[in-house]
């Protein structure tokens, strides 16, 4: 069940993105400030069927509440024609032009505890992320883990948005690159893989989703 302080969260969350998602919209209406003013009307619509608004302080609930922003705007744009792979290749490439906050040191793997603890916890809503930790070799990779049920396709299934989904998983790849984290997948649950394998060598170069599935996540150019 959604708490007070969950719906405080992800609103709170909303207006912390309101600056991108104007620019996000302006690409595709004349009155961005009012359409996101309309987006933000549609969380009323995705906060009752969605995961984590109860323990919004879980380390995985932030992926859900930045999705949720932007498939709010999306449901808003989507009634005035906007095609969804415009939509999400141009939110991905907004995503290029702004620098993700510091991570950790380039020599210091993250802190799987937390991850391990919020799996081992309770489900109390049947669409919470089911991630496996994957400890690295030392080779290959140097931490990972595998999503086995993914929230965020949870949600935005409810909404007819799958389409989105993969644009979603391609911001990782972004977020990857501007923190040299060398991420490498073969697939997502969005794009139709039985779970996401991510794996992280940091330094290593980012492998693209967009270059293994191009139809599916369709961006003007990526490297």
């Amino acid at each position: 069940m959604a708490s007070i302080d969950g719906v405080a969260v992800l609103e709170r969350y909303f207006e912390q993105s309101r600056e991108m998602l104007e620019l996000l919209a302006a690409e595709f209406v004349d009155a961005p400030a009012l359409a996101v003013d309309a987006a933000s009307r549609n969380l009323d619509t995705i906060a009752p069927g969605m995961p984590y608004l109860d323990k919004p302080q879980s380390p995985v609930a932030y992926a859900m509440f930045i999705c949720a922003s932007v498939l709010s705007l999306y449901m808003h744009l989507r009634t005035k024609s906007v095609n969804v792979h415009d939509y999400g290749s141009k939110y991905v490439e907004l995503s290029r032009m702004r620098p993700q906050p510091p991570g950790p040191d380039e020599d210091e793997e993250p802190d799987l505890s937390e991850m391990d603890a919020a799996m081992a916890a309770k489900k109390t809503h049947p669409g919470e992320f089911d991630i496996e930790v994957v400890q690295g070799d030392g080779e290959t990779f140097d931490w990972g883990y595998n999503i086995k049920s993914c929230a965020i396709c949870h949600v935005f299934s409810q909404h007819d948005a799958m389409d989105l989904v993969p644009y979603m998983c391609a911001y990782d790849d972004v977020a990857s690159d501007q923190g040299t984290l060398g991420l490498r997948r073969t697939g997502t649950i969005a794009l139709g893989a039985s779970h996401c394998d991510f794996r992280y060598q940091q330094g290593k170069p980012t492998q693209h989703l967009a270059n293994l599935y191009p139809e599916r996540i369709r961006l003007v150019k990526d490297a």
